[in-house]
């Protein structure tokens, strides 16, 4: 081979080093593939059955539910508290499903604010503290439309017996079962 054909396959002028940094980048950018996951658009049933349908007075309707709602009403379901933490259950009628409750009530002299969560059907409940002899229970409730409202009860409170006489009822109790289990035959 004469020199003029080894110099005709060499790029003169540039460094094999940037040659092959530009070959590097260049087919790492060839190699990413994009992520996307395909999405079918909605089909047209399904838009006009769920949709919200008539903008009135900046209020949106819904054919799911009616035109107007009367506000939530509450119902106590618990009616005595004993010293110390209690479950507070609340009954909430309503013809439109419950986006919030809260349940205010005072604890050393400070008002505390506890959300409740849905126990079952239209029954709601929370964590309380209770201080002798009663105890003042601020509900407060709003369903999605954004009707609400507020219903203040008064709770008598028990306070609890000795743990000594707690645990002398519970054996005297068990033994006069056992008593009358055998005195039966």
């Amino acid at each position: 081979m004469t020199t003029e054909n080894k110099n005709c396959c060499r790029i003169t002028g540039t460094s094999p080093i940037l040659v092959l940094l530009l070959l590097i980048v260049g087919l790492s950018t060839f190699s990413i593939a994009a992520k996307a996951q395909f999405l079918p658009p909605p089909s047209p049933q399904s838009q006009n059955a769920d949709e919200k349908i008539v903008k009135k007075d900046n209020a949106i309707e819904n054919k799911q539910f009616p035109k107007e709602f009367q506000p939530p009403r509450l119902e106590m379901l618990t009616k005595d508290l004993w010293e110390g933490k209690n479950v507070i259950r609340v009954k909430i009628m309503s013809q439109a499903p419950i986006d919030d409750c809260k349940i205010n009530f005072l604890k050393q002299q400070i008002m505390r604010t506890v959300d409740c969560v849905n126990d079952h059907g239209n029954v709601y409940k929370a964590l309380v503290d209770a201080v002798p002899p009663r105890q003042i229970i601020d509900v407060t409730t709003r369903d999605i439309y954004g009707d609400s409202s507020a219903s203040s009860f008064t709770l008598n409170v028990s306070t609890q017996p000795a743990y000594q006489h707690q645990i002398w009822n519970l054996l005297s109790g068990i033994i006069s079962s056992i008593s009358n289990t055998f005195a039966k035959r």
